[in-house]
């Protein structure tokens, strides 16, 4: 696609953390596939699957809020980023369970899917307190997702 084609196209932070899950979660689901888990190849198909529709449903929610959608708005654009940060989370310990059951180089494709599910988190949970102005359940189980991914990710941190 020329670059002339994508002009007003852009993804927003929102979209864009839950792209990034969705990669994660692919990455988990190569290791999981080498590692013949196909539970986790299921699994992780399905966490892409619900990051795709997030990515959607942010991108239509923050052009609400942009366009001044109001309170209705404004608390799309703190549930859905809540959302993402707890499906990021979900990637990053299902990527690390797929590291954890894979030899040879496939388990540093999941551990850097880990990684990256655990940028999405701590975006995701930027854009929580960003959208928010005060203080909320939402801040906290963002706050709390993003832990979750941290920790998953570090126990693939070392090679």
């Amino acid at each position: 696609m020329a670059s002339s084609d994508k002009a007003g196209k852009e993804l927003a932070a929102g979209p864009a953390a839950a792209t990034v899950v969705a990669l994660a979660a692919d990455l988990a689901a190569l290791t999981a596939r080498v590692a013949g888990a196909h539970p986790l190849v299921d699994r992780a198909r399905e966490l892409r699957s619900r990051a795709e529709a997030l990515a959607a449903a942010d991108e239509a929610a923050y052009a609400d809020l942009l366009a001044g959608g109001g309170n209705e708005a404004r608390q799309r654009a703190v549930e859905l980023p809540a959302q993402m940060a707890e499906l990021a989370a979900e990637a990053a310990e299902l990527a690390a369970q797929a590291a954890e059951l894979a030899t040879g180089p496939v388990r540093y494709d999941a551990a850097a899917g880990a990684l990256l599910a655990e940028g999405a988190a701590r975006a995701a949970q930027l854009l929580v307190k960003a959208n928010l102005g005060g203080g909320d359940g939402r801040l906290e189980r963002a706050r709390a997702a993003r832990a979750r991914a941290g920790r998953a990710a570090e126990r693939l941190a070392e090679p």
